[in-house]
């Protein structure tokens, strides 16, 4: 995946373009299937518009009035990028990484008893967290 300033040449901005290579295409497909409970076991072929989707690319065009974050950058439509690390407090970058191990933890299932423990501290606490992200 890589992103990047758009080529948009609005008086708003030049937008933000992502480009997607089939590889993660296929990955894509496969976090949806899962997140709809369909769990493939097993070799599979995945093709869009009768393609093999590992040869193909896609691209998504964000419009100059939004924004994408990413790591630690923040793209915004308007053609700037934005160290989101250096803006931030020590505090705001501990709440940001305790929302980064909230938020992989949620993403798996089950849960061992360690993230369930790790989970209700966080949620505990979640009132701290919160002010960093509104």
């Amino acid at each position: 995946m890589e992103i990047s300033l758009g080529n948009g040449k609005t008086k708003y901005g030049t937008g933000v373009q992502i480009d997607l290579t089939g590889e993660d295409l296929t990955n894509a497909i496969y976090q949806y299937l899962e997140k709809n409970d369909v769990y493939v076991d097993g070799a599979a072929t995945i093709r869009v518009d009768g393609e093999l989707c590992r040869d193909i690319t896609a691209g998504m065009y964000v419009d100059p009035s939004a924004n994408v974050t990413h790591l630690n950058k923040r793209y915004l439509g308007s053609g700037k990028v934005i160290d989101i690390e250096e803006k931030m407090t020590s505090n705001e970058r501990h709440q940001l990484s305790m929302f980064d191990k909230i938020e992989k933890a949620l993403s798996k299932k089950p849960f061992s008893n360690k993230e369930l423990d790790f989970l209700l501290k966080a949620i505990t606490h979640s009132q701290s967290y919160v002010t960093v992200f509104s």
